[in-house]
């Protein structure tokens, strides 16, 4: 909480664009390891023809909501995606990421909040 105040009150200082957004869907963004296997049956009502009543299980390739881990798996894909797109992470909060750039005097601010972002940037004129 402290981070986000400190980020708005610098916004406002310096005169910074704010913005806020929420990723649809964010849970179903993450990706398994082939380290973390999770197994689980179908879902009732989808059973596959020919296989009634038959028990099937099926291995997970992506985070579903529900899961305790899917948090932690979003985040680990929201941390390469954000690493691929020449942001930072802030060695404090590891929920904030930054990116300058000096030859265009610009600074870019994300704080992260669960599937919910702020976002803080210098629009250049």
């Amino acid at each position: 909480m402290a981070y986000i105040q400190t980020v708005l009150a610098f916004a406002a200082f310096e005169d910074y664009e704010t913005s806020q957004i929420n990723i649809k869907a964010a849970y179903l963004n993450g990706e398994l390891t082939k380290d973390k296997v999770i197994h689980m049956k179908q879902a009732p009502g989808y059973e596959e023809h020919g296989a009634e009543g038959k028990v099937l299980v099926y291995r997970l390739k992506k985070s579903l909501y529900g899961l305790k881990q899917a948090v932690r798996w979003w985040y680990h894909k929201l941390v390469e995606i954000m690493i691929k797109l020449g942001f930072e992470r802030c060695e404090r909060d590891q929920a904030v990421f930054f990116r300058r750039c000096e030859e265009m005097n610009m600074l870019i601010i994300v704080l992260v909040h669960v599937d919910d972002c702020t976002i803080v940037g210098k629009i250049q004129s």
